[in-house]
């Protein structure tokens, strides 16, 4: 160790008091001495004579080559230093904290090296420091080693383990952006098989989209009074009943929560319990309140006393999210851009589909919302009269549906003698583009409250 710490100008001394110190010395490429780094040993702090901002400590001692290896602290650049003698390394002068900078400074010198491998410890500020640095570099220049079971490379040199700072050094590897792989990696990790989602009420619908599964968004566009949030309950009761999912709902336009608890127990049951005037025989009251309890067990729900903003639904989502809820539903996303006009409005949505595209996939749930549609070129008149839209004709155009993996239009003509007649079409469909363009006819029941598919593709797919 005495004849590496002399290779790298690593001293002992004594500081004003006579405490013992070590003394690194900071030297440029060109070899000027720019700062004395002093380790006072018996207080663990540091002192800084001189300038030591933008100099990467025992720099002066190469001159560019094949590898270059740079450590968090002096320590671990002596420890590698003795155990990889004809290796250059060097030091950050002040920890990960001053890397990005110390390093842009030194960009030209470091570009002497083929490669430089970085060598930080492994802790979280280690790690999120070379996801900072690697950035800073040309692809194929970046190197990344790995201390599994010591936090760096001095702590396992003085725990005898010095041969695995060794492999770290030889078995360092390329950085590569998280997410990126090669085909042969792929087929490496393994087959992901192709999965049914889970089935919506309307067999045609789960036919021709091979369900919701997780991580989607699903968006449903409509003029007012054709039925959006009405499929959306229809859905969260299925989802409830037949496949025993908790879900949430954030119904901004239904502040009343025991008026969605009973309206979805209405579908589950096929009853208007909604009906002030309905009259329930003792059986029927037991029923209800057992259906009730059904749903009351796997939904979560939110009330909104003003307008939502934003970030106050997605941290909401966060916490359905944490109370259980699998599929999430959210009507109507128009809601929470009232107020907002012009460009700055498609600006926030394009902001807020992201964000909601973004959560869903981190958190690993379903979300289905509802939507307006544009309120100037008679789209959502059309739709109100049986009419087909497209989706520029969603409020704020395809921003609104960017990031959704299925798109799904509802029509209803309200002049009609058949009113309880709705269309629901498919305008995208990210894992069979064969069901874009293909419609369901679906029937309200007023009755039962349910919304049911007249002639289900099941039954023609059947062998």
């Amino acid at each position: 160790m005495q004849s590496t710490c002399e290779r790298f100008n690593y001293k002992v001394g004594f500081w004003n008091n006579g405490e013992p110190v070590h003394i690194a010395e900071a030297r440029d490429a060109n070899g000027q001495l720019r700062a004395q780094k002093v380790r006072l040993v018996k207080e663990k702090d540091f002192r800084v004579i001189g300038d030591l901002s933008n100099v990467l400590i025992g720099m002066n001692l190469w001159r560019g080559g094949k590898k270059l290896i740079v450590t968090e602290g002096e320590l671990d650049m002596l420890s590698v230093g003795q155990l990889l003698d004809r290796t250059p390394v060097v030091s950050l002068p002040n920890g990960v904290s001053s890397a990005k900078r110390v390093l842009m400074a030194n960009m030209d010198w470091l570009l002497g090296f083929d490669e430089i491998i970085l060598f930080f410890d492994n802790d979280d500020k280690g790690r999120e420091a070379v996801e900072e640095c690697v950035r800073l570099f040309p692809p194929k220049r970046v190197l990344i080693a790995e201390l599994a079971n010591y936090k760096d490379a001095n702590e396992a040199l003085m725990a005898g383990a010095g041969r695995d700072v060794m492999i770290a050094v030889w078995e360092a590897k390329h950085y590569k952006p998280q997410g990126l792989f090669s085909g042969l990696e792929v087929l490496e990790r393994g087959d992901e098989p192709i999965t049914q989602g889970w089935e919506t009420p309307y067999p045609s619908l789960t036919h021709l989209s091979y369900g919701i599964k997780p991580g989607d968004l699903v968006c449903i566009g409509a003029g007012t009074g054709c039925g959006k949030t009405h499929l959306m309950k229809m859905m969260a009761a299925h989802m409830i009943k037949h496949h025993g999912l908790t879900v949430a709902t954030l119904f901004l336009e239904e502040p009343q929560l025991m008026k969605t608890i009973d309206s979805i127990a209405g579908i589950i049951d096929g009853v208007d319990y909604l009906n002030p005037h309905l009259k329930l025989t003792d059986e029927q009251k037991v029923q209800k309140d057992e259906t009730k309890r059904l749903v009351a067990s796997h939904l979560v729900l939110y009330k909104v006393d003003a307008s939502a903003e934003p970030d106050e639904i997605l941290l909401v989502m966060r916490h359905m999210k944490a109370s259980g809820a699998e599929v999430i539903f959210f009507d109507h996303v128009t809601y929470v851009l009232d107020g907002i006009a012009g460009d700055n409005e498609v600006k926030a949505l394009k902001l807020l589909m992201r964000n909601l595209n973004t959560l869903a996939k981190e958190l690993n749930f379903a979300l289905v919302y509802a939507s307006q549609l544009r309120k100037t070129d008679g789209s959502r008149a059309q739709s109100e009269r049986g009419g087909f839209f497209g989706l520029d004709d969603f409020h704020g155009g395809k921003s609104n549906v960017q990031y959704a993996s299925l798109v799904l239009g509802v029509v209803r003509d309200q002049a009609s003698d058949d009113k309880d007649l709705n269309t629901l079409f498919i305008l995208k469909c990210r894992d069979n583009g064969n069901a874009t363009g293909q419609s369901i006819e679906l029937r309200y029941q007023p009755d039962t409250t349910r919304k049911i598919e007249v002639n289900p593709l099941d039954e023609i797919y059947k062998e």
